[in-house]
């Protein structure tokens, strides 16, 4: 599994909303790409990588795990 990880939650939401805008997913009324966990100090999102919201090759900061 792919994540992108930041150091803060305001900075791991910031991340979603571009990936958001570049996937073209509307912001009212639909579901979220993803939500920030906290995970041992750090904010983290799990990265899609296949399908229609697949954005592995322009997410920020990404880690394998």
């Amino acid at each position: 599994m792919k994540y992108s990880v930041h150091s803060t939650q305001a900075e791991a939401q910031a991340e979603i909303e571009r990936i958001e805008a570049y996937l073209g997913i509307p912001t009212v009324g639909t579901i979220r790409y993803a939500e920030p966990e906290e995970v041992e100090g750090q904010w983290r999102f799990r990265v899609k990588e296949s399908g229609p919201w697949k954005c592995d090759h322009v997410a920020n900061n990404i880690v394998e795990e």
